[in-house]
């Protein structure tokens, strides 16, 4: 917003972006979502509130789920956490608004990427996502026991990649899949 009286004003409403957007996320606008911005910044938020064995972002989660779910809805599935984070599970349970908030985002960047309603939904997705999941836990994170269920961890070992990495692997990801 500006200087008013020598202090520097932050509005409550909006986080900036890569790009330089205010990126409004209670009230969020397809025109706003930008890959750029989606790109570079889930390739800066690490997974599991950062404890991991090492640096593991959510670009290449997304990237890797991409790969088992080969669809643009898979690789943008966790989006919305470019703009508002990655919310460890336990709290997001807690935080039934943060859910809504993050779910209009999700349609924000369906609709910017012309995906179909639901799209998000798809069973498919679901499962290549907690197959991952089951994948980075054997792999990345110390804590061995999990309290659910999860599907057989993929055949290959997860090595988290640097931002850079991260960031270039999706944004191809993205060129393929989007066409």
């Amino acid at each position: 917003m500006g200087m008013a009286a020598g202090k520097t004003v932050v509005s409550e409403r909006w986080v900036p972006t890569y790009t330089g957007l205010k990126f409004h996320i209670l009230d969020p606008r397809a025109r706003d979502v930008r890959i750029e911005d989606i790109a570079t910044q889930l390739s800066r938020i690490a997974r599991f509130n950062g404890g991991t064995s090492l640096a593991y972002s959510v670009a290449q989660h997304s990237v890797h789920v991409a790969e088992l779910c080969p669809s643009l809805a898979a690789l943008l599935h966790d989006a919305a956490e470019a703009y508002i984070g990655d919310c460890v599970l336990p709290l997001k349970d807690e935080l039934p608004r943060f859910r809504q908030i993050e779910n209009k985002i999700l349609d924000a960047v369906r609709i910017a990427f012309h995906l179909r309603p639901g799209a998000f939904d798809d069973p498919a997705i679901k499962l290549a996502d907690e197959t991952m999941l089951a994948t980075e836990w054997r792999d990345i994170v110390a804590v061995k026991d999990i309290e659910r269920e999860l599907p057989a961890p993929v055949g290959w070992k997860v090595e988290p990649w640097p931002p850079i990495k991260a960031y270039l692997a999706f944004k191809a990801r993205f060129r393929e899949l989007n066409g």
